[in-house]
């Protein structure tokens, strides 16, 4: 789940590459639309979950969420606590069918609302991770588009094809590590 498009036959060729000879097919359905919110979110983990028995689940929102008007209320004071509670019951809907739920931080872009409210955010993420069982961090993908602002396409907060690469990739690391 997350707030943006993914391309689902690349992640699992990447993960797959990256595993030992023999391992199970990775399968891999991105079920998020870009623009979504983390509100939007917890609205579809319940919807998508069901009847499935997924082994990882991704929960990986919280860019668009930095933006006022996005959210259902527009007031940005609202965010930090609308925002825990988005994420963390997405994290128990999915621990709840025996999933290992996996949480990156939100990339770091060159927005001032991204620059303004990702910082609180991903330190939000990281309390969820620490305090909650069966979620694991995801990519760090704050510092990774950081440290490779390239990656940015020219709107400063959607990826290039170069990026979107990168960020499959560091995906594709985390989730081999889980094997």
């Amino acid at each position: 789940m997350a707030d943006g498009a993914a391309d689902a036959a690349d992640i699992a060729a990447e993960v797959q590459a990256l595993l030992p000879a023999g391992f199970p097919r990775v399968e891999h359905e991105n079920i998020a639309v870009g623009g979504m919110t983390a509100a939007t979110g917890v609205e579809l983990v319940g919807i998508e979950l069901r009847g499935r028995r997924p082994n990882v689940v991704t929960i990986a929102f919280g860019t668009n969420d930095c933006y006022p008007g996005a959210r259902e209320r527009d007031r940005i004071e609202d965010l930090p606590v609308e925002y825990e509670l988005h994420v963390r019951t997405m994290a128990e809907i999915a621990t709840g069918i025996g999933a290992t739920v996996l949480i990156p931080t939100i990339p770091w872009a060159r927005t001032p609302p991204v620059l303004e409210h990702g910082p609180l955010l991903n330190a939000i993420l990281a309390r969820i991770v620490d305090e909650t069982g069966g979620v694991l961090p995801g990519p760090d993908l704050w510092s990774l588009v950081q440290a490779e602002p390239a990656l940015l396409a020219a709107d400063d907060l959607h990826f290039t094809p170069a990026g979107s690469a990168a960020l499959r990739r560091a995906w594709a690391a985390v989730i081999a590590d889980l094997a």
